[in-house]
């Protein structure tokens, strides 16, 4: 009778412990975006990948009030192994993003943001940005 109490008890806590560790461990990944950043001697930047049918970037994305020229921002996606250029947005130094969404596709693929100097040519812009995820959108 000990016995099987025991076995009882230790199965509850496993009932218990699994679904509300799953629960934390998917909500702290759905949290999580691509950063990238932007230094001033560099002339592209890019994140890592996120995956899914769109994305979005917040104020998270900002050109640094150092920066001696405007900062691109843009969404990209890949297609037959090659990014594409989506949904962008120039910001001016001390500038944020406004929530900026990329168009929906209907099967979800490889997404990345690539951030780079208004004239390539000429450098001078640091900053920082994050692609959210397109489930975070709905927490």
């Amino acid at each position: 009778m000990k016995k099987s109490k025991m076995i009882l008890i230790v199965f509850l806590i496993i009932l218990i412990i699994v679904p509300v560790s799953a629960f934390f461990i998917a909500d702290a990944n759905r949290d999580a975006g691509k950063y990238v950043k932007l230094e001033a001697t560099q002339t592209v930047s890019t994140s890592g990948s996120v995956y899914g049918r769109w994305k979005y970037i917040t104020e998270d994305t900002f050109n640094d009030e150092s920066s001696v020229q405007d900062m691109y921002a843009v969404m990209q996606y890949r297609y037959k192994g090659i990014y594409i250029n989506e949904t962008g947005i120039y910001l001016a130094p001390g500038e944020a993003a406004p929530y900026t969404a990329s168009f929906s596709f209907p099967e979800p693929m490889f997404w990345r943001l690539e951030l780079t100097p208004q004239d390539t040519d000429f450098g001078g812009v640091t900053g920082e940005g994050v692609i959210y995820d397109d489930s975070r959108i709905f927490e």
